[in-house]
């Protein structure tokens, strides 16, 4: 059984990025202290709440840096794991990234948006070009941003390289597409939003919200048991007939660029 928890936070107006973050800190504090085991946090948390553009250099920060530092400190405090977003600069670039922090507060993987909206690439984002998978001591999982959300093949690639629980951080979005991308590939799904939709919240691979941050500030999280099996009564093993059923031989000229 894992124990996993999103919040509900959003910074108004912040004096610099250290403030932001530590908005979000206080309510990983509150998932320690109920023993969570993993906590999603929002999208790049280290410039929510300031009045700049996403990309700024001046934001941006190196992944490790000041920020995954102080999520690996409240990590290390509680054992547990936590997932964010954050404005990172590497070299030259500035990207959108998913951080993860394990439980020794160690930075155990990264994920850098691959979709980016117009208002990113004007701003200079540059896009991922990959969907990792991180394996933890209580399974698999993958990371999303935002945008990506829209697509079908970031969830996609994440659950054939066999991610059972996928994080979101999300500005806003659509509740419908958030609930289908748990449908369509039998996953757990973690959101982490700004917006109504979709919420915070997290969605068994049926698409239904089995826990949910529903005010501002809050934290929610459910338990999860991975190794039970989810079928369905009448159709069974969703995810193995998924896998086994799906025609990838069938080719649409357009849709393998």
């Amino acid at each position: 059984m894992v124990r996993v928890a999103t919040v509900n936070c959003y910074t108004e107006q912040t004096a610099n990025s250290a403030e932001s973050v530590e908005a979000f800190c206080k309510l990983v504090e509150q998932a320690g202290q109920n023993r969570c085991d993993i906590v999603c946090l929002g999208e790049t948390i280290n410039w929510v709440g300031l009045k700049v553009r996403p990309g700024n250099s001046e934001i941006a920060e190196p992944i490790p840096g000041p920020s995954t530092r102080r999520l690996g400190e409240l990590a290390r405090k509680y054992k547990m794991y936590i997932v964010a977003s954050l404005d990172e600069r590497e070299g030259e670039a500035t990207y959108n990234a998913a951080v993860l922090i394990d439980r020794e507060g160690r930075v155990a993987g990264k994920y850098h948006k691959v979709y980016l909206p117009r208002e990113e690439i004007e701003a200079g984002v540059t896009p991922g070009n990959g969907y990792p998978v991180f394996d933890t001591d209580f399974g698999r999982i993958g990371m999303m941003i935002c945008w990506d959300e829209q697509y079908v093949d970031p969830a996609r690639a994440l659950a054939v390289q066999g991610a059972e629980i996928i994080f979101l951080p999300i500005w806003d979005g659509f509740n419908s597409l958030t609930e289908a991308r748990a449908i369509e590939n039998q996953v757990y799904l973690v959101s982490c939003s700004y917006g109504e939709m979709p919420p915070c919240a997290v969605y068994d691979p049926w698409g239904r919200i089995i826990a949910q941050a529903k005010q501002r500030p809050s934290v929610a999280w459910a338990d999860i048991d991975l190794n039970q099996p989810k079928p369905d009564p009448w159709l069974g093993d969703m995810k193995l007939r998924f896998a086994r059923e799906r025609r990838a031989d069938v080719v649409v000229p357009g849709l393998d660029r």
